[in-house]
């Protein structure tokens, strides 16, 4: 998702492409090219030919720009390869860029997939934005030393291997060379005031911030790099091992997408911001022990409360995913496109709130199995997103639904005799089935697990709906009535709201899941409902305050005032 939101703009380009033709139409055509006079009447830009999609639909093999052209007469050098010139040209293969011209155009080579060599003339200043974005099979290109300028997204997507940026180069825009998955070696050439790979890092670090810009496959961050830019080593596909230097004091959420053979993440024991404690292949920001970046060998720590957004996107390795229970917190995407997802065992005795998101990519949830504890098997199988897991109870190894004694039997067998049982063999949830496991039955069985209190039998789920009087207060009045709100048994006495704000922002203005607020109310000893862990996940925020909190049996209401961002909204909802 967050891929997308990036490149949409790389790809919008072509969008505004169909709306500027008329004015790129060209002037005259020669051999397989088309030529558009230049404004100074006595150069010309290579453009394009048709109005559609591929720009040239019969041009294939090796394209060679020639310096000059001559028509009617008249010879005009080539001075430019125009915005959008060879878009979707799939067939060519080969571009060779005389040194008469000076810049390459928004887009000229976007998408054309079977592009692997560019041979750029020495005298071009500048490459514009998306020039070969989406040159799927580009592995060369030369840089010359007259280019003072890559705009963004310019080299975005590409197979390329090694990259050498010249000394002239002075403007890089963002995501140059982000999602080449090839990537293995980048130089910065000596002399360069703006840009340098110190320490042969293979990185492009911007020298006066010491900021990490862009990293690859053999990065090594060197110890005076304080901060690592959004995305730097998106679609590191090679990376295996990542060291964070104590200097290193900023890193942006999601900055290791589908690293996929990241398998050892080492943070440097003096930082002062972020550590991988307990040796657990993952960045911890210290602080607020909010889980920033995993890999596929992470074993989440027992002290980590939140997992971040995408910090486990692309982990295809990931098989096995142990949640502790101080965790309470998953936010979106945090495991987007782990397919490789075998078992995930939750700790947490009511279920954490989840957005499906949460899982995006993950398509079939049900091939999953998701081992909770025996205490509160109903609750996950209750809830959203959770109950779409095939759910087993932690030490139900017989596959009964209950613990007792036939799930000894079951696990000596497969101990003995590694029979299969219908169940989950596992009960240490450790990632093997050993004599430990023996000992964690024994405990289950003996009331060593959690217990929830059975004490409460008021029951609220249900679906319900906004009521007359609901309404947000602001400058004006808001009316929020027939919106759906729905509420789930998460454990007894202890329920999941999908939308506290009653629909204000999620239905009313149509944001979507995101902006609703999702959050538990429990029923406290004296029958009183109380919020926890509310929060907006699209803004990442919670309420400044509620009150008024009352549930009605006869009447099946649930009512309450809540106070968010300013907005006072008054609620009151009603079981159908």
């Amino acid at each position: 998702m967050k891929h997308f939101y990036k490149n949409l703009r790389a790809a919008a380009l072509l969008v505004v492409a169909m709306f500027v033709v008329q004015a790129s139409a060209y002037d005259f055509k020669e051999g397989k090219l088309c030529y558009k006079i230049n404004e100074d009447s006595t150069t010309v830009s290579v453009t394009y030919e048709v109005d559609v999609y591929p720009r040239y639909s019969e041009l294939t093999g090796d394209v060679v720009i020639p310096s000059a052209v001559t028509h009617g007469g008249v010879t005009y050098p080539v001075t430019k390869i125009g915005d959008y010139a060879f878009v979707l040209c799939a067939n060519v293969t080969n571009v060779i860029i005389p040194s008469s011209v000076k810049s390459i155009g928004v887009s000229a080579f976007q998408q054309c997939y079977g592009l692997t060599k560019v041979n750029i003339g020495s005298s071009v200043e500048t490459i514009g934005e998306a020039a070969f974005y989406y040159c799927l099979n580009l592995t060369e290109i030369f840089i010359p030393e007259s280019v003072t300028k890559i705009d963004d997204f310019a080299l975005n997507y590409t197979a390329l291997q090694s990259v050498t940026i010249p000394a002239s180069t002075t403007t890089i825009g963002e995501w140059v060379l982000n999602n080449c998955e090839y990537l293995s070696k980048i130089e910065v050439a000596p002399g360069n005031t703006v840009y340098d790979s110190r320490d042969n890092c293979n990185a492009l670090i911007e020298t006066a911030s010491n900021t990490l810009l862009q990293g690859s496959n053999n990065t090594i961050i060197p110890s005076t790099v304080t901060t690592i830019y959004e995305d730097a080593f998106d679609e590191c596909r090679g990376l295996k091992s990542l060291t964070i230097p104590a200097s290193v004091t900023k890193i942006p959420v999601g900055c290791f997408e589908y690293c996929v053979a990241l398998e050892s993440i080492v943070v440097d024991e003096a930082n002062p911001v972020y550590d991988s404690r307990n040796g657990c292949n993952a960045i911890v920001v210290t602080a607020t022990n909010v889980l920033l970046q995993g890999c596929k060998t992470t074993v989440v720590p027992g002290t980590v409360t939140c997992i971040e957004g995408y910090a486990f996107s692309g982990c295809t390795g990931l098989e096995n995913l142990t949640i502790p229970a101080s965790v309470s917190d998953i936010r979106s995407f945090a495991f987007w496109n782990c397919t490789g997802l075998k078992t995930v065992t939750a700790l947490r005795l009511i279920p954490i709130i989840v957005l499906r998101n949460v899982w995006h990519g993950v398509n079939d949830l049900s091939q999953v199995r998701l081992k909770v504890p025996a205490a509160n098997v109903e609750g996950y199988c209750s809830m959203p997103v959770w109950s779409e897991f095939d759910v087993v109870a932690i030490g139900d190894v017989d596959g009964s639904g209950v613990i007792n004694g036939s799930d000894v039997t079951a696990l000596y067998n497969k101990l003995l005799d590694d029979v299969q049982p219908g169940g989950d063999a596992d009960v240490d949830c450790n990632g093997v089935v050993n004599g430990a496991d023996v000992t964690a039955l024994y405990n289950a069985l003996l009331n060593e697990s959690p217990v929830i209190d059975p004490t409460f039998n008021t029951d609220i789920s249900g679906i319900y709906t906004t009521q007359a009087g609901t309404q947000l207060n602001g400058s004006q009045i808001v009316p929020l009535e027939g919106y759906i709100v729905n509420i789930y048994k998460a454990a007894p006495g202890v329920f999941y709201i999908d939308e506290l704000l009653a629909g204000s922002w999620s239905q009313r203005k149509n944001y979507g899941s995101d902006y609703a607020m999702h959050a538990y109310l429990h029923f406290s000893a004296e029958n009183k409902l109380y919020p926890q862990d509310a929060i907006v996940p699209g803004w990442g925020d919670s309420y400044d305050s509620i009150s008024d909190i009352v549930y009605n049996p006869a009447t099946q209401e649930l009512s309450y005032s809540i106070v968010y961002a300013g907005y006072e909204i008054k609620v009151i909802l009603k079981r159908n």
